[in-house]
């Protein structure tokens, strides 16, 4: 396993169930929700689209009961990684390490780019350091702050995720208010969608129904294993409800709701005026600076755990005793600083959901593979739960274009690459 220092039983095990919780939902309520009722409405229209979210939700429990299980047998931060290397060895973990690692910068380095994008707006056009100055800026200030301490940081993230999660809690008391004594709203067209509309949709809520996936990441650093799977469920439940409720609400608010860039906003206004309008604004902000923050964290944490003798040297999954990959950490803030600077995002953030489609895939029959074994006291019987799990992954991943595979089959092949490479120039007497 990665390379760590000495350090305290706190300083080891600073999670607990609550700011797991708040991990995971941090990770999933971040800027996709307030632009997805739009996107999701194009492809179906009128209250259809509460009920894509509702079966994306669905189709991703199964997967979701995979991630905790193995999460919560597992004492040890990487997730995908480590289960894929105890059940196929360390070359495929390395494959599957390295395309999620590569997705989660990829990520992180848009929402960086979104979060500066909101700043300097708010700043104007005359601000002197400009949208890619504020984006580098954010993205170093984030960094400095993960690298005081994982005990610190999940203080700032369970901070950013209650403040972000107020003002849509505002809205859904609103927009249910509105609905129980106000006056009929029209709804949203009830035109059918095209066919293989549905499944585009089901991809766009499953890239904002990511983050549950990230709880067991930080497996290793929970003083409660039975915090892990509470936290992975929990996540993935609380947030496909809550974001039915928003979208239904967005489709009562606004007939023409694919045309809105910014439905949240818009309902707000309808259902509460511009005070609650202004209100929700500054909590996209917010939303988005939790989401680049959640990622600063956990990214790095992707990169430490390729950071092994047969993988790319255990200089790199080195830890302080905060329970901090430094060297990661920094090496992943200099590869988003390096995309922050890239005049176009938008072709990149295409691999996020594909790879993370992949990693489920993977993490699934891991689960079956370790089950089959009786490994580490996993159950034989928890090996059922690979059938629905990857049903629901051929689901959602229907609307996958072929230009996203490619890019992700690209991806693992560099990957591939550049563990042959490392091998061969290093020649390892054994594999760890």
């Amino acid at each position: 396993m990665p390379a760590t220092s000495v350090s305290t039983e706190s300083d080891r095990k600073p999670l607990g169930l609550f700011s797991l919780l708040t991990l995971g939902i941090n990770g999933t309520i971040g800027v996709g929700i307030f632009f997805a009722p739009a996107e999701v409405a194009a492809k179906a229209p009128g209250y259809a689209g509460a009920w894509v979210f509702v079966l994306a939700g669905l189709a991703l429990m199964p997967v979701a009961f995979v991630y905790s299980r193995l999460g919560g047998r597992f004492a040890e931060d990487g997730g995908p990684y480590v289960w894929a290397r105890l059940a196929f060895g360390p070359q495929v973990a390395f494959l599957i390490g390295f395309l999620t690692y590569v997705s989660a910068l990829f990520s992180t380095a848009t929402v960086a780019t979104g979060l500066s994008t909101h700043l300097s707006a708010a700043a104007g056009p005359g601000f002197w350091l400009g949208q890619k100055g504020i984006a580098v800026c954010c993205t170093l200030l984030l960094a400095i702050t993960a690298a005081t301490g994982l005990r610190l940081s999940a203080l700032a993230w369970t901070t950013v995720t209650v403040l972000k999660l107020l003002p849509l809690i505002m809205l859904s008391v609103l927009g249910i208010a509105a609905a129980l004594f106000g006056d009929a709203a029209s709804v949203a067209s009830s035109v059918s969608s095209q066919d293989g509309e549905i499944g585009r949709a089901l991809l766009i809520v499953v890239f904002a129904l990511q983050g549950f996936e990230i709880v067991p990441v930080l497996a290793g650093s929970s003083h409660s294993q039975r915090g892990v799977p509470w936290a992975t469920l929990g996540t993935l439940a609380l947030c496909t409800l809550f974001y039915g409720v928003l979208h239904s609400l967005c489709v009562r608010a606004l007939p023409d709701l694919a045309a809105h860039k910014a439905p949240l906003v818009g309902a707000a206004e309808v259902f509460g005026g511009a005070v609650s309008a202004r209100i929700v604004a500054v909590g996209q902000v917010i939303s988005a600076l939790g989401i680049a923050f959640g990622q600063t964290v956990t990214t790095p944490r992707y990169l430490a755990t390729l950071g092994r003798t047969d993988a790319l040297g255990a200089w790199l999954g080195l830890e302080d005793v905060r329970r901090v990959p430094q060297r990661a950490l920094w090496i992943t803030t200099f590869g988003v600083i390096v995309f922050v600077l890239r005049e176009d995002l938008g072709g990149l953030f295409a691999l996020s959901s594909i790879a993370v489609l992949a990693q489920y895939t993977v993490a699934t029959l891991a689960l079956a593979t370790l089950a089959q074994r009786g490994y580490h006291g996993v159950a034989r019987q928890q090996r059922l739960w690979a059938l629905p799990a990857l049903v629901g992954i051929a689901l959602v991943a229907q609307g996958a274009e072929a230009k996203e595979l490619l890019t992700t089959a690209g991806v693992t092949a560099l990957g591939g690459l550049i563990l042959f490479v490392r091998r061969n120039s290093t020649r390892p007497a054994a594999e760890g």
